[in-house]
């Protein structure tokens, strides 16, 4: 049985473009988070994230839930 994992995407090293392909793949509509120079503007480029993602992210078998 696979284990899930939880943690920013900069501590599980996710990068980006993987994130922005999720919600590119998972949603039905074209949303903003699928644009990958909306996301690094919005959570990596923000002054208080010093360029860092804070994003919550879930991985199973290295598979963004």
């Amino acid at each position: 049985m696979s284990e899930i994992t939880v943690g920013s995407a900069s501590q599980l090293q996710i990068p980006a473009a993987k994130i922005c392909q999720f919600y590119q793949e998972n949603w039905l509509r074209k949303i903003a988070l699928s644009n990958e120079s909306f996301y690094h503007w919005q959570f990596i480029n923000n002054p208080k994230s010093k360029g860092l993602d804070y994003c919550c992210v879930a991985l199973k078998n290295d598979e963004i839930l």
